[in-house]
């Protein structure tokens, strides 16, 4: 009889064990996905701003039209 009833200790010790192994993982895993989003987020904002800091001095259409029109205005 005492057999039986530690055998159901143990089982009942292995299904603890288990749970909580897996309730680590899960957590894990959330950490790791949400770490996973925040250094996309944050390369995609570096590769941005390293972008706009390649050419500070990239003129945007309206200043390509405006200098157009002046060179071809007549004086």
């Amino acid at each position: 009889m005492a057999g039986v009833q530690g055998l159901k200790v143990c089982a009942l010790h292995n299904i603890i064990n288990l749970y909580f192994s897996f309730t680590q993982l899960k957590l894990l895993f959330l950490y790791k996905t949400k770490k996973e989003i925040y250094l996309e987020q944050k390369r995609r904002t570096d590769r941005q701003a390293h972008r706009n800091s390649e050419n500070p001095c990239r003129r945007t259409t309206t200043d390509q039209q405006n200098l157009s029109q002046r060179m071809t205005a007549p004086r």
